[in-house]
C-alpha cells in the first residue's frame, strides 16, 4: 500500500513538471521560429532595397525580354497575371514612402518581392521540418545557415548588385528538390525538378547531383531519366517560342580582371565562403553526401564559364545543399582533443 501510494504521489508531481517542460519547449520553438522568419524577411527586403533589376521587368512579364532571361518562364507568367491588380497597384507607393530604394518600385517589383518572401520562408520552414530526417537534432541550424549564405551571397554585395525576379523562387524549388533527394523521396524530387525547369535552366544541376548520389538505386534511375527528358522538353519549347528574342552575350576572357585583389572578397563570397570549409570537413559526411559534394563543386566551377564571376547570386541554388552539409558537419564533428567549452 505504501509503495503504490508513493508511486501515485510521484506521478502527480511529475505530470505538472512534464507539462511545464513541454510549455517551455513550445515557447522556445515559437520564439526561435519567429526570429528566423523575421531574419528571412530582413534578408529578402535587403536584397530588393539595395539591389536593382538588370532586366526590363515589363518586357519580361509580357514575353519580350532577351534570352536566356525570357526562357525562365514561370515568374514572367506570375508577373503578367498580376500586373493590373488594383490591390497591388495601390500598395506600390507605400513601399518607398518611408524607406528609399535604388530604383522605382513598380507592381512587378512588388510581386517579385512577395513571391520571394513566401519562397524564402517556405524553404526555411521545409529545412526545419525535414531536419530530423536529414539527421539533424537542432531544427533551426540549417535554416540559420541558409540565411547566412543568402545574406552573404545576395544581400551583402559591393559589386554587381543586381536582382532577378526568378532567383529566390529558384532557390526555394531547387532547395526542395535537394531536400527530397537527401531524404530519399524520388517522386517529390521529380515534381520539384519539373517545376523548377520552368524557373531556371540550371534545374539540370539537381539531376546531376541526384545521379552522383543515388544512381545505384533502381527507382531513382527511372526518376532521373524522366526528369532529364522533362527538363529537355521544357528547354526546347521555351527556346523555340522565344527564338526571336535574341541572346545576351556571355562574358569570357575579360573576367580575368576579377582575379585582382580588390575583387577577391566578392569572388570568394559565393555561398558565404563555405565551399572550401565544407570540403575540408567532408570526412564528417556520409559517403553518399561526399559524392554529392564532389559533384557539386565541379558544377560550381563549371558555372564560372557562363556566369559573371563576381555576381555571387548566380550560385544561390546550392544554398540549401551547403546549409545541410555544413549543419551535418557541425553536428558530427567532435571538439578538438583537450578543447573545452567555457562560459
Amino acid at each position: 500500500m505504501i509503495s503504490s501510494r508513493q508511486s501515485l504521489d510521484s506521478e502527480t508531481v511529475e505530470r505538472p513538471a512534464l507539462k511545464s517542460e513541454h510549455r517551455r519547449s513550445a515557447i522556445r520553438t515559437a520564439v526561435i521560429a519567429s526570429l528566423l522568419v523575421l531574419a528571412t524577411a530582413h534578408c529578402v527586403l535587403s536584397i530588393f532595397y539595395t539591389n536593382y533589376s538588370f532586366i526590363d521587368l515589363a518586357a519580361y512579364a509580357n514575353g519580350h525580354e532577351r534570352m536566356p532571361f525570357q526562357g525562365r518562364l514561370l515568374m514572367s507568367l506570375v508577373l503578367r497575371a498580376t500586373q493590373h491588380l488594383q490591390t497591388l497597384l495601390k500598395l506600390v507607393p507605400r513601399f518607398t514612402e518611408h524607406v528609399p530604394a535604388l530604383e522605382t518600385f513598380t507592381v512587378y517589383k512588388l510581386t517579385s518581392l512577395i513571391v520571394a518572401l513566401i519562397s524564402a520562408i517556405g524553404i526555411g520552414a521545409a529545412l526545419a521540418l525535414a531536419s530530423r530526417r536529414l539527421g539533424l537534432r537542432r531544427w533551426w541550424l540549417p535554416w540559420s545557415l541558409l540565411l547566412v549564405i543568402l545574406y552573404s551571397s545576395y544581400a551583402a554585395r559591393y559589386e554587381q548588385p543586381l536582382w532577378y525576379p526568378y532567383d529566390i523562387p529558384h532557390l526555394a524549388i531547387f532547395g526542395l528538390a535537394t531536400i527530397f533527394l537527401f531524404i530519399d523521396a524520388p517522386i517529390a524530387f521529380l515534381g520539384a525538378i519539373l517545376l523548377d525547369s520552368f524557373v531556371r535552366e540550371t534545374a539540370i544541376f539537381a539531376i546531376v547531383l541526384a545521379f552522383a548520389m543515388r544512381w545505384s538505386q533502381r527507382t531513382w534511375k527511372i526518376v532521373l531519366v524522366i526528369a532529364a527528358i522533362g527538363w529537355a522538353v521544357v528547354m526546347g519549347a521555351t527556346r523555340y517560342i522565344y527564338r526571336a528574342n535574341g541572346y545576351v552575350g556571355m562574358p569570357r576572357l575579360e573576367q580575368l580582371r576579377y582575379l585582382l585583389p580588390w575583387h577577391l572578397p566578392q569572388l570568394f563570397s559565393v555561398l558565404a565562403f563555405l565551399p572550401i570549409p565544407v570540403l575540408l570537413g567532408r570526412r564528417y559526411l556520409p559517403a553518399m553526401h561526399r559524392r554529392g559534394l564532389y559533384a557539386t563543386c565541379l558544377m560550381i566551377l563549371g558555372t564560372f564559364y557562363f556566369a559573371n564571376w563576381v555576381e555571387s547570386r548566380a550560385w544561390i541554388e546550392w544554398s540549401t545543399a551547403f546549409a545541410i552539409w555544413a549543419a551535418l558537419e557541425l553536428s558530427t564533428a567532435p571538439l578538438q582533443p583537450g578543447a573545452s567549452i567555457r562560459s
